[in-house]
């Protein structure tokens, strides 16, 4: 119920702003195909072009207040929304707490109980963890490419994902990724690419590992 709710809003929200967008007067300033030609008609006006003009300024001013009219309502009803968000972002994220983290919350008081941006801010400060690099690298070292279970492509994810907290460059990853090949020739193979590019890594070894065969037998 609460996401068909959050659903209707943003669907009458965007309502709002096409309808402010399409009845802008800016519109039809860019749809001016001829500036020149309406300088010239506005610098030599004569009886009827200034009757023209005086209802065309009206015109004019009426539009711009019926948007500005409409602006101000949608900017109401817009701030009106943000503490609604706020309190389903809120509900929604500490219905998925558990264990420590939902202990935690339930002797937490104060603005950690009001605001989904201060509960975010409370829990990225009370469970952050400092990453020890030496315990990352070595999981990665530990991560050896299965060859009878896994391709190419699934070992790289999955010791890149070990890798993420160490925001290595991509020519370290590339390195890494290498010595986790079991194969003395596709290891060779790897070693000798031209390239310091991840992306570019991933590709050709794909393509190499997809038809050198099994490298158990080499």
């Amino acid at each position: 119920m609460v996401l068909q709710s959050c659903q209707r809003k943003e669907k009458t929200i965007s309502a709002i702003l096409q309808h402010l967008e399409e009845n802008s007067p800016l519109l039809e300033m860019r749809n001016n195909s001829n500036p020149q030609e309406a300088l010239g008609k506005a610098q030599s006006p004569g009886p009827s072009a200034q009757h023209n003009s005086s209802v065309t300024t009206s015109r004019d001013t009426d539009r711009h207040e019926r948007f500005s009219a409409l602006a101000g309502n949608a900017v109401k009803f817009l701030s009106s929304q943000i503490p609604y968000f706020n309190v389903v972002m809120l509900s929604a994220a500490t219905s998925k707490l558990s264990k420590t983290a939902r202990k935690w919350f339930d002797l937490s008081y104060g603005p950690i109980n009001e605001s989904w941006f201060s509960l975010k801010e409370e829990i990225i400060d009370c469970f952050r963890r400092k990453v020890l690099f030496n315990e990352v690298i070595q999981k990665v070292n530990a991560r050896k490419w299965i060859f009878s279970k896994e391709s190419f492509q699934e070992y790289a994810m999955n010791k890149l994902a070990l890798m993420r907290s160490l925001k290595l460059s991509d020519e370290d990853s590339i390195q890494l990724l290498i010595t986790g090949i079991g194969s003395f020739v596709l290891r060779i193979t790897a070693a000798a690419l031209k390239t310091n590019s991840l992306n570019q890594f991933l590709r050709e070894m794909q393509h190499i590992a997809s038809t050198s065969g099994n490298p158990l037998l080499r």
